[in-house]
């Protein structure tokens, strides 16, 4: 029986197979405001940084003010804030 797209994608991915886990690699990083700043705050904690950045493509696609750019209780949420949660990816 021929491969779903999904089964293709996935075999073509694998990196190493154990009986708890299938380790993937991981070619484009496409990530937003929202959850992506704690998954960094995770990896900063544990001392590992992104293996290829140049393949890593952000957007602020949830919490962008229309006319006011403070939001989060104050805080800019853009990169150059500083303090934001889009600034927290850079």
């Amino acid at each position: 029986m021929p491969e779903t797209l999904f089964q293709k994608v996935w075999n073509r991915h694998v990196v190493k197979v154990t009986d708890e886990a299938t380790l993937l690699y991981i070619d484009r990083h496409l990530i937003h405001e929202l959850t992506s700043p704690q998954a960094f705050d995770g990896l900063r904690l544990a001392g590992r940084k992104v293996r290829r950045p140049d393949l890593t493509v952000a957007t602020a696609d949830h919490n962008v003010p229309t006319h006011d750019q403070l939001g989060y209780s104050g805080a800019d949420v853009s990169a150059a804030g500083g303090g934001g949660p889009v600034a927290r990816v850079a």
